[in-house]
């Protein structure tokens, strides 16, 4: 009789510690699926960031924001001085 209820409390703490391992490892897969949907959103923030950096850097759109934005001009021949070095 005391070996039967050794026995269970021994099964009995086995399937408590197998259920808490299957507990734990679920969590940690929700965990890695919640990291991986997070890798994407920041791939996704990262490529859209650098084509906009991309945009703003051509020269075109550095020439548009000189001129509309800055008041900027270009320079006539008469206004360029060039010097030579020999």
């Amino acid at each position: 009789m005391r070996s039967i209820v050794l026995w269970m409390i021994i099964i009995g703490m086995a399937l408590l510690i197998y259920v808490g391992q299957q507990i734990e490892s679920i969590r940690i897969a929700s965990k890695i699926e919640e990291l991986k949907t997070r890798i994407k959103e920041i791939e996704s923030e990262n490529n859209n960031l650098l084509a906009r950096y991309n945009y703003l850097t051509s020269r075109s759109q550095i020439k548009k924001i000189a001129t509309e934005k800055l008041g900027m001009v270009e320079p006539k021949d008469e206004d360029v001085v060039k010097i030579y070095i020999k």
